[in-house]
């Protein structure tokens, strides 16, 4: 008997190219204040300048253009708190004291 090449052969591994990074969103306001405030706060948020993010979001809340006022609340939106965390957080306390309670208090 010879040796013959088994059917199935070992398909080379292909390296996973990262991903590159999205292309920057087009921001409206271009040429106004109010777009260079949502693009300072977009460039805040990009940072982790949040503190920077919510006073220029709420500054351009009361913007006059409706564009930048949705974008920036966007922006704004996505600093906020997950009120899933705070179910979780709070079902996590409740659990605590009910085990405190047993164990501790009883």
């Amino acid at each position: 008997m010879t040796d013959a090449p088994s059917e199935k052969t070992p398909e080379k591994k292909t390296k996973k190219r990262k991903r590159e990074p999205a292309p920057p969103a087009v921001l409206p306001g271009e040429g106004t204040p109010e777009g260079a405030m949502l693009r300072e706060a977009n460039a805040a948020f990009e940072a982790g300048n949040y503190a920077r993010v919510r006073e220029l979001t709420r500054t351009l809340s009361t913007a006059g253009d409706p564009k930048v006022v949705d974008a920036a609340s966007q922006i704004a939106r996505r600093i906020a708190v997950d009120p899933l965390q705070i179910g979780f957080l709070t079902a996590c306390l409740v659990a605590i004291s009910i085990i405190f309670y047993v164990y501790v208090i009883r």
